[in-house]
Order: structure tokens, then C-alpha cells, then sequence
């Protein structure tokens, strides 16, 4: 464990925290709304948002014990998206949110439980491009910017 993995550990916390708020704050109607950036209705976006922590996370832990990564592509992550989307067409707003709350202590604790030699491990895969990313760089472009470039989607939805 180390003090940088806290530090992510934390700012995953906060990004993953502001998106609970907001999903809690959703009345039934909204919660159905489709996102203004992307096809699907703030539920399923939710839902997705949870099922990426674990995801990623698996990614990450693949990373740090040197194991090959998924040769996941822009297309491979577009058509797994949209058979998660076809599964969850009207996720509960409890349920989800609990399935936030949940995936999001299990990445949370497993990124604060990282030595700073495991972040600094690097890997590649198509999708993040030709540059190998280390676990550190993963957590926060990855993981992190996931939660918060949804939760963007979601509060300019609900902003009208």
C-alpha cells in the first residue's frame, strides 16, 4: 500500500460518490431519460458506469502481476456496451445504485491496496492505443475519467 494508491484510491472515492448523489437526486423520469451525449437512458448509463469499475479493475490487476491484457479495440468495447445495454434496458434505480456503491468499494479497495511498484507496472492494449499506460495512468484515465465523463453526460441531461 502506498500513499499515491491512497490518494487515487480517494479521488475514485469522490468521482464515484458525486455520481451516487446525482443518481439518488433522479426522480423515476428521470432516471429513464436518455443521456444528451450518448443513446441510452440514465439508468443503463449508471448500470454501465458500476459494471466498468469491476472491468477495469480487472484490467489493472492483470497489469500489476504481469499477465497479458484483453486485445480489447474501440469496436470490441462499442459491442460490449451495447449486448450490456441490450441485457440492463431498465435497471432499478435502487439496484444500480447499489451496484455503484458496491463495484465501487471493491475498486476502491483493491487501487488503495496498490504498492508503488505495481503502479508503476505498464501495459498495453489496442484500445488505450500504442502507448503502454502504467496501473497509476490506467486508474485516473481510465477508471476514474470513466465515472466522471458520465456523470458530465448525466448532469447536462438533467440540467435540460
Amino acid at each position: 500500500m502506498s500513499e499515491r494508491a491512497q490518494t487515487l484510491a480517494a479521488r475514485f472515492d469522490q468521482a464515484n460518490n458525486d455520481l451516487i448523489v446525482v443518481l439518488e437526486g433522479c426522480t423515476a423520469e428521470q432516471w429513464r431519460m436518455p443521456c444528451v451525449d450518448e443513446e441510452r437512458p440514465i439508468g443503463v448509463v449508471a448500470h454501465h458506469v458500476a459494471g466498468a469499475h469491476r472491468a477495469v479493475a480487472d484490467w489493472i490487476r492483470a497489469l500489476v502481476a504481469g499477465e497479458p491484457l484483453p486485445g480489447l479495440t474501440h469496436d470490441d468495447i462499442d459491442a460490449l456496451n451495447a449486448r450490456q445495454a441490450a441485457r440492463h434496458t431498465d435497471p432499478t434505480q435502487d439496484e444500480t445504485i447499489q451496484f455503484v456503491r458496491t463495484a465501487g468499494a471493491e475498486a476502491s479497495a483493491f487501487v488503495a491496496g496498490l504498492t508503488d511498484e505495481q503502479l508503476a507496472r505498464s501495459g498495453s492494449m489496442p484500445l488505450w492505443g500504442e502507448q503502454p499506460l502504467t496501473a497509476d495512468q490506467v486508474i485516473r484515465h481510465v477508471l476514474i475519467a470513466h465515472i466522471t465523463g458520465h456523470l458530465k453526460s448525466i448532469q447536462r441531461t438533467l440540467a435540460g
